[in-house]
């Protein structure tokens, strides 16, 4: 392999993995390149076929990038087109341990990626995005670009120009007036005969009321305080979030994946204790054991809960800032709540805890404590994107 080939993954049994491209049936095609295996291989309508000629992508300032809402960024990679002039793109996906490389197709929304004999579906994945100019496929000089167009002005028809004659003002047609005509007056109104006003007799005296007749107005009752609730003390789990306790001997099936380590092995979002907090990390089921970041040190754990289910998204963040639908996955020994987020550092994907209060990451790397500005953050799909739509509508 070159020495400035891009690494896609890894494959189910372990192999590493590299990004490529061929042709097939008129279409140019992602390739997963396995070299250990010394063969590529492409998802076709359902199948994953094996191919012994391939071109391998090369260069720098690529990285892979996760692709929300099926929204192709405008950086991503090109990795050619269908017979019908379709733009294939290059993604890549977690799926049953390994991390493999396929196709990105705007029109089906999804990852299509060659798995053991066939083509698998993946609708959450991340796609290679350039970060600035690369040395791409390395295939020969491309064509100049083309000239810019012409800055032709539009004409629009003048009407001739003819004598307007002057439009004649209308006859008045109003009969001539007279002298005003005598109006006869009318007859003056009838006065009414004066009456007098009325007697009436006085009100009698104020004493004279009979004391019965005043009934009092009862007291109106004191208005009691608002007293807000109280928030509980103890911390305890989201309802809609489940944490597994796991150890070294054992892996749920669905844990949430989190991203990769620098040699490619899966990591799952983790949480456990040390020192009374209540601190999330990244678990590794390939060494069998857990870190979390504490105090600037990394912290190896072998006991420790792991978070599982579907309907979560990485969503960008930055110092501190959090987004809605963020999971609470610890607790400080202060109360300080603590969330999941994850970074790309050294070619891994770590997550680890983010503290609002510090205004950062925290992950546990290379026998460290890591500290990270901008991040991504674990939201739940359903929340993230119903607090989106409100904005919008608003």
């Amino acid at each position: 392999m070159p020495p400035n080939a891009v690494l896609g993954g890894n494959d189910f049994d372990g192999d590493t993995v590299y990004v490529g491209r061929t042709f097939h049936n008129g279409d140019t095609l992602v390739a997963q390149i396995v070299p250990k295996k010394q063969i590529a291989f492409i998802s076709w309508r359902g199948e994953a076929i094996p191919k012994d000629h391939f071109e391998v992508l090369c260069g720098t300032n690529l990285i892979w990038r996760q692709c929300y809402d099926h929204v192709i960024p405008e950086n991503a990679v090109v990795c050619g087109k269908t017979a019908l002039g379709q733009p294939v793109y290059i993604g890549r996906g977690h799926y049953e341990g390994s991390l493999s490389v396929g196709k990105v197709s705007s029109v089906h929304r999804a990852l299509f990626i060659p798995f053991r004999t066939a083509e698998r579906r993946l609708e959450s994945y991340e796609i290679l995005v350039e970060q600035k100019r690369t040395e791409g496929w390395a295939i020969g000089a491309t064509s100049p670009p083309p000239p810019p167009p012409e800055d032709i002005k539009p004409t629009y028809p003048v009407p001739p120009i003819q004598d307007v004659k002057p439009y004649p003002p209308p006859q008045d047609v109003k009969p001539p007036l007279g002298p005003p005509m005598p109006m006869p007056m009318p007859p003056p109104p009838a006065c009414d005969p004066y009456n007098p006003p009325a007697v009436f007799d006085p009100p009698p005296p104020y004493h004279a009321i009979a004391a019965s007749v005043y009934t009092p107005t009862p007291p109106i009752p004191p208005i009691e305080p608002y007293i807000p609730p109280t928030q509980p003390d103890s911390y305890g789990p989201q309802q809609s979030d489940t944490w597994v306790v796991s150890s070294a001997n054992y892996t749920p099936p669905n844990a949430v994946y989190a991203g990769h380590d620098t040699d490619m092995s899966p990591i799952v979002v983790c949480r456990c204790f040390h020192n009374g907090d209540l601190l999330p990390g990244k678990a590794i089921p390939s060494r069998a054991c857990a870190y979390v970041s504490y105090a600037g040190q990394e912290i190896q754990k072998s006991n420790y809960e792991i978070l599982i289910g579907e309907g979560y998204d990485w969503v960008p963040a930055s110092n501190g800032m959090l987004a809605p639908g963020a999971i609470e996955a610890g607790r400080t020994v202060n109360g300080e709540i603590l969330y999941v987020g994850r970074a790309h550092y050294c070619g891994s994907i770590t997550p680890g805890k983010i503290q609002p209060s510090h205004g950062a990451l925290y992950i546990a790397f290379g026998g460290c404590e890591r500290r990270i500005s901008n991040y991504e953050i674990l939201v739940r799909r359903n929340d993230f994107y119903r607090d989106e739509a409100i904005k919008i509508c608003y």
